[in-house]
């Protein structure tokens, strides 16, 4: 299981329970779950996530991650 796969997993269940603006629109809780996955790597990244205070590049990918779930939400209230 990839690190990246790992997160997710780890996270799914925190990540349903995400903030209350997610609700019903699936966009929302796919951004609440790409948010929440990459929170939790950076706060648990042995990587230079923690000791250079950049991002892995597990934590790149997870960022791409929200950043394309964000933009979403953004192009959906743009609507």
């Amino acid at each position: 299981m990839t690190e990246h796969a790992r997160v997710v997993d780890e996270t799914s269940a925190a990540a349903q329970h995400g903030p209350a603006s997610a609700g019903k629109n699936p966009a929302r809780e796919a951004e609440s779950r790409a948010w929440s996955a990459f929170i939790t790597h950076a706060a648990v990244c042995k990587d230079r996530c923690r000791t250079h205070g950049e991002d892995c590049e597990t934590a790149a990918e997870l960022r791409t991650v929200w950043r394309a779930a964000h933009t979403e939400i953004h192009d959906q209230d743009m609507k």
